[in-house]
């Protein structure tokens, strides 16, 4: 029975241990809760002052932009101009960031000075064209109207950042007052951990509606871009293909101008190489006629020279019967034969050495003949060679002859223009001659009505004695005549004089008609280019605005999706690490129950064995040990059992660090 009752006290003190051991667990958890409580609320107590040095600091931040923005209104109050011809007038954050949103520069809305407006119009007019004061007052006009519409829109659009920025402190100030509720709605959200996988669900989606609206955004607003660049682009082909017809024209006249002459000296050429080819031809027959009959001689000669050998052999024949005839009769006949024969040979060979020197010689004036040919035949080749590289240089020549011949025919436009201004002065010479003339018939005719008048008085004079009553009547009717031709001549001199002054007034007239025209002419061009220059710069300012904008735009777009992308980056690298945290944590408990259930088994085989050796060796159980004894065993328990409660306060913290991450 004793036996039996050492074992039930044995597991009974066991399980008493095993409570003890897991009450003294729980009161170290709360008591780590407690700390932990404490830590978070330290935790959040310092943030909470750091927000409010942060707050503290952008408030401080924002009054000294605002005493700055204040002081840039008060100087735009002042005068615009002025503040802006400064170099401090955009160099305030607000400033910067409105020239950021417009895509300009600073130096684009200072007041340009008068020789930079002369650099640009030099920039867009012709080399050497003059620049008066008109133009430049007029392109001077222009850009400081542009200038005032930019900064209007600066200024209209930093009153808008002023605005945004104005509200963006009330809602800081809002927040500040509401600090602890927000503090309470943060630990609500820590405890809600659940709902922030959907609420990043929902965050993700939006990033996505709102990267895609963006990006169609973007896609539209480039192909805008896109239509006008195309439309601009299409003006300048436009305007560009004009002038390339113009060109082109220009060109093609030119051409067929070269062509044509390029024509004539190709048929001269042409004809010059037919008479060489004629001339070469002609060689070429008299060198083959030449060859013939020099081929007919050696024919002829080789024929009379086997006539001759036929006519040796008949006759050597012949004497060879002669002799077989006559040997007996002409024996001593005989050796006068034989020299014979032998001085015919020599004959003949002497004649055949002749001949095959003849022959020689004919050959010999014959090579030196082709020699002689083929050298004239070279001469020719250089000399045409010659001939062609002096065409070559006389088309050269005529070439730079054109050249000369096309800037005489400019310059004699510009004789014809002085020559017509020359010509409305002679004519203005011959008006004033033709009344020099008039006048001088007039004076004649004085004249000749003075020798009428004369002959009539002498005729009177010779009748004054028959007709004096008729004479004095005829007198007072010649008195009233010459008082009527008096009259008329003056009427005819106040009229020529009148037709003078018009005929001079109508050319003065014609003159300053011609002069306005060709001032009003020129005065149009200037015009029509001045307004083509400042389309063109506008144009320019407007693309460049507009290219700085694009890109503000794009710069803008970009950084939202790399700040969506790091963003999401961000949420996905704290699920990855909250979910390996869960992870520990869970092979963390898992090993902890096996090193606990492990533990356990090594204590029960442990008091099995000591159980087992005390009643082989007759020691008493526990029970019956003294008391000092009982109190050293406990402690030795103790001591394990706070071994195994500091690992298990590790295991616990460890636990614990994921968890307030996740409620941060």
């Amino acid at each position: 029975m004793s036996q039996e009752k050492l074992p039930q006290e044995q597991e009974n003190q066991q399980q008493q241990q095993i409570d003890e051991n897991q009450q003294q667990k729980q009161e170290t958890q709360q008591k780590k809760e407690e700390t932990q409580q404490q830590q978070q609320q330290q935790q959040l107590q310092q943030k909470q002052q750091q927000e409010q040095q942060q707050q503290q600091q952008q408030q401080k931040a924002q009054q000294q932009n605002n005493q700055q923005e204040d002081a840039e209104n008060d100087l735009d109050s002042q005068g615009q101009s002025q503040s802006q011809s400064q170099s401090g007038g955009f160099s305030t954050p607000r400033s910067k960031m409105a020239l950021k949103k417009m895509g300009m520069k600073k130096r684009e809305l200072k007041q340009k000075k008068r020789a930079e407006i002369v650099e640009i119009i030099k920039a867009r007019s012709e080399p050497g064209a003059p620049i008066d004061n008109e133009t430049v007052s007029v392109f001077e006009q222009h850009v400081e109207k542009l200038r005032q519409k930019k900064l209007d829109l600066f200024y209209q659009i930093r009153q808008e950042i002023i605005d945004e920025q104005e509200g963006g402190s009330k809602s800081l100030s809002q927040s500040q007052v509401n600090g602890g509720a927000q503090q309470e709605i943060k630990k609500k959200q820590q405890e809600q951990t659940s709902s922030v996988i959907q609420r990043e669900k929902q965050v993700l989606e939006k990033m996505k509606r709102r990267q895609e609206n963006e990006l169609e955004k973007m896609i539209e607003y480039e192909n805008k871009m896109e239509e006008i660049r195309r439309i601009n682009e299409q003006k300048m082909l436009q305007q560009q293909q004009k002038e390339r017809q113009r060109e082109e024209e220009k060109k093609r006249r030119q051409r067929e101008a070269m062509l044509k002459q390029q024509k004539q000296e190709e048929e001269k050429k042409k004809r010059e190489q037919e008479e060489e080819r004629q001339k070469r031809r002609k060689e070429k027959e008299n060198y083959e006629r030449e060859i013939k009959r020099a081929k007919q001689e050696q024919k002829k000669e080789e024929e009379r020279r086997r006539q001759k050998i036929k006519q040796e052999e008949e006759e050597k024949i012949r004497q060879e019967k002669l002799k077989q005839a006559t040997e007996a009769i002409f024996k001593k006949q005989q050796q006068q034969i034989k020299k014979k024969e032998k001085e015919m040979l020599k004959k003949d060979q002497i004649r055949q050495q002749q001949q095959e020197q003849q022959r020689r010689e004919r050959q010999k004036i014959a090579e030196q003949q082709r020699r002689e040919h083929e050298e004239k035949l070279e001469k020719c080749r250089l000399q045409n060679e010659k001939i062609l590289e002096e065409k070559r240089k006389q088309y050269l020549i005529k070439q730079q002859e054109s050249e000369i011949k096309r800037q005489q025919f400019e310059k004699q436009k510009e004789r014809e223009i002085q020559e017509r201004i020359k010509q409305g002065e002679q004519k203005q010479m011959q008006i004033s001659q033709i009344l020099e003339e008039q006048h001088k018939l007039i004076e004649q005719r004085k004249i000749e009505y003075d020798e009428r008048i004369r002959k009539q008085e002498q005729i009177k004079q010779e009748q004054a004695h028959l007709i004096e009553a008729e004479q004095q009547k005829k007198i007072r009717e010649q008195q009233e005549k010459e008082n009527k031709i008096q009259h008329v001549l003056k009427k005819n001199e106040q009229l020529e004089s009148m037709k003078k002054s018009q005929v001079i007034s109508q050319l003065n007239k014609t003159d300053e008609k011609v002069a306005q025209a060709q001032k009003k002419k020129q005065q149009e061009i200037k015009e029509k280019h001045m307004k083509f220059m400042l389309k063109e710069l506008e144009k320019e300012e407007n693309i460049k605005i507009m290219k700085a904008q694009e890109e503000l735009k794009k710069q803008k777009i970009m950084e939202k999706l790399q700040e969506d992308q790091a963003r999401m980056e961000a949420i996905r690298k704290e699920r990855e690490k909250m979910s390996k945290i869960s992870e520990k944590a869970k092979r963390q408990l898992e090993e902890r129950k096996e090193n606990y259930l492990k533990n356990f088994e090594k204590q029960k085989k442990r008091q099995a064995k000591e159980l087992a050796q005390r009643q082989s060796q007759g020691i008493p159980s526990r029970s019956q040990l003294p008391e000092d004894d009982n109190d050293d065993y406990n402690n030795s328990e103790k001591q394990q059992q706070n071994g195994n409660g500091h690992q298990d306060e590790q295991q616990n913290e460890n636990n614990q660090q994921p968890q307030e991450q996740t409620a941060q």
